[in-house]
């Protein structure tokens, strides 16, 4: 399913992948593009601080532009403003399809490369009960277990 999801660029559904621990995240790595973007959320306050928001979602701006897979891991904090990218609502310019990208009430233009690919990594029971179902409904979903690995 991620090599699938790769091979069809931003055309595709974006991938969420879930898993029971992430230990799977070794097989992640192994199946995506070396010069992958991977970012790691955690439970520290200065994680989810604006300052590092705005610094995850310049990386992410960042790949996009040059048609880069990023994945995420435990990264809630960012899904907001990936809202228009997720639900796929781009504007086509000059050739170029763009793409909002937002924080808070502040949104920019973003130029969307054919090949940009976002995947993100949840593990099953969180991603069931904390993060919304028409977040949920606009992801293609794959399984992976520490067994499948």
């Amino acid at each position: 399913l991620i090599r699938q999801a790769l091979d069809q660029g931003s055309a595709g559904r974006y991938l969420l992948v879930l898993t029971d621990t992430f230990a799977a995240a070794g097989l992640i790595q192994q199946l995506i593009p070396k010069q992958s973007q991977v970012l790691f959320g955690s439970a520290f306050p200065k994680d989810h601080s604006y300052a590092a928001v705005c610094r995850n979602l310049n990386r992410i701006k960042l790949c996009m532009e040059a048609g880069r897979t990023v994945v995420l891991y435990q990264l809630d904090s960012l899904y907001e403003s990936l809202y228009d990218a997720l639900n796929q609502f781009h504007v086509v310019f000059g050739g170029h399809r763009y793409v909002d990208l937002g924080l808070g009430s502040q949104r920019v233009k973003c130029r969307m490369h054919p090949d940009f690919q976002l995947i993100i990594v949840a593990e099953q029971q969180t991603a069931l009960q904390r993060l919304p179902i028409p977040l949920l409904n606009r992801l293609a979903r794959g399984k992976t277990s520490a067994i499948g690995v």
